[in-house]
């Protein structure tokens, strides 16, 4: 399964900011965190760089993807581009999902 979308809710908390500094090639994967008590969707997915959150899954990509996740199958995030507009400020990134063997594991420092 390879699925490329843009992050969506890259306009709050501290995702500009995060997506600045960790949104470029040399990082090799995000990890990918279910929210199923998440208030606003239940198939939510975070998209994280170690602590610091960059985004969301959009909806209408995890409402199929959550279900993937929930049956154990181990998913990450590479980044794919980082998105700017030439006429505001706000920036967003693309990610690939990919499914990894169930021993990966994310070392952040």
């Amino acid at each position: 399964m390879n699925i490329i979308t843009l992050l969506a809710g890259v306009s709050y908390d501290n995702c500009q900011e995060n997506i600045l500094c960790f949104s470029e090639p040399t990082f090799y994967a995000y990890e990918m965190v279910r929210e199923p008590l998440n208030p606003h969707d239940s198939n939510a997915i975070r998209v994280c760089a170690g602590p610091h959150k960059l985004g969301y899954i959009p909806a209408s990509v995890a409402i199929n993807v959550a279900p993937i996740m929930d049956s154990g199958i181990k998913l990450i995030a590479q980044f794919e581009s980082l998105n700017r507009s030439p006429y505001h400020d706000t920036v967003g990134m693309s990610i690939e999902i990919i499914e990894v063997e169930p021993e990966f594991e994310f070392t952040w420092q």
